[in-house]
């Protein structure tokens, strides 16, 4: 379990590197933004460099990946399983049962946007440069599996014409309907396409290719910062079998309402912080709690480095534990 981006409550903020942040009050910081995430900002006009180092003194740490990952069609595996099929979905038609199907999703992954039916029209369904996607609906013997959004471009090449399919978007509930999928985009191979998609680090679809040709193209790592500390450690999942609870010092100039010391309990797929009147041996800053928070990067590699000190071999297990789910990383480029 993780945490998604998404609208409607404090607590989160998610970025992407490259633009620098801008000072906010509380009240306007709080309001769009979500428990365990925010909306995705669509406006990019505040083109202001900006470098890692700067983000972190605004109390944001690296929270997850976007990657994008390449390999040819003929080395994807072509045959269908039984009882599974591809139906085109037409851009015109509500995105409602997309929106389902990645709803499915959504739990077993970590770090992810929430998508309301405009982001799926507009970003997702919306035509592009090379003209609009093709969309499908993949169902099986149970019923709904998953989808696919592909984008096809032909351009000419040193020998020819050379078809490029990136896959805009993807998903399916069961290791059938990801076979689907593979088998779908395998269908380009007579043209000599290249498949790209976007996928976490490391791709499980790796184990499902027939030769080693899946290449890592491009990787970025987006950030986050902690604003509402109660509202984020309760709004985000955790395992079952998570339990203990972690006592932690912050500094934060930034935001003055999240320095301080507080406690952060675990239990029975719940979480909670609350602030306590004390001090705590486990010390970090505002980029250090966003760091915890969030999963990315190990506990222990925290404590190494130094960026949250004080802690116990007890306490990093406790966030292991907590974050014994999958890494945190996102399909959307934002």
């Amino acid at each position: 379990m993780g945490w998604t981006a998404a609208a409607g409550r404090p607590g989160f903020r998610p970025v992407r590197p490259g633009r620098a942040p801008r000072p906010r009050r509380r009240r306007r910081a709080a309001a769009p933004l979500a428990a365990g995430g925010a909306r995705p900002r669509r406006d990019h006009r505040h083109p202001l460099p900006a470098t890692v180092h700067l983000y972190r003194r605004a109390g944001f740490a690296y929270a997850g990946t976007w990657t994008l990952y390449e390999a040819s069609a003929r080395h994807l595996p072509s045959a269908w399983p039984d009882g599974y099929r591809a139906v085109p979905f037409p851009l015109s038609d509500d995105p409602a049962p997309l929106q389902e199907r990645f709803a499915r999703l959504l739990p077993t992954r970590s770090g992810q946007v929430e998508r309301d039916a405009a982001w799926w029209r507009e970003l997702v369904l919306g035509e592009r440069e090379g003209g609009p996607p093709q969309a499908y609906l993949v169902d099986g013997p149970e019923g709904p599996d998953g989808w696919a959004v592909l984008g096809i471009e032909e351009r000419a090449g040193s020998h020819g014409p050379v078809t490029q399919v990136s896959v805009l978007d993807w998903g399916a509930a069961s290791a059938a309907g990801w076979r689907s999928l593979l088998a779908l985009t395998a269908g380009f191979s007579s043209l000599d396409a290249t498949v790209a998609w976007k996928g976490p680090d490391p791709e499980p679809l790796a184990l499902l290719l027939r030769e080693e040709d899946l290449r890592q193209i491009r990787q970025a790592r987006f950030m986050a910062r902690v604003l509402d500390v109660p509202d984020a450690f309760a709004a985000r999942g955790y395992p079952e079998q998570a339990r203990g609870r972690f006592t932690v010092e912050v500094a934060d100039e930034v935001c003055p309402w999240v320095d301080g010391t507080w406690t952060v309990e675990v239990d029975g797929g719940e979480g909670k912080a609350a602030r306590v009147d004390s001090r705590a041996a486990a010390r970090t800053d505002a980029s250090g709690l966003s760091a915890l928070f969030a999963g990315y990067m190990d506990a222990g590699d925290l404590a190494t480095m130094g960026i949250v000190t004080g802690m116990t071999p007890e306490d990093v297990s406790f966030w292991h534990a907590v974050h014994a789910g999958p890494r945190p990383w996102s399909a959307d480029y934002y």
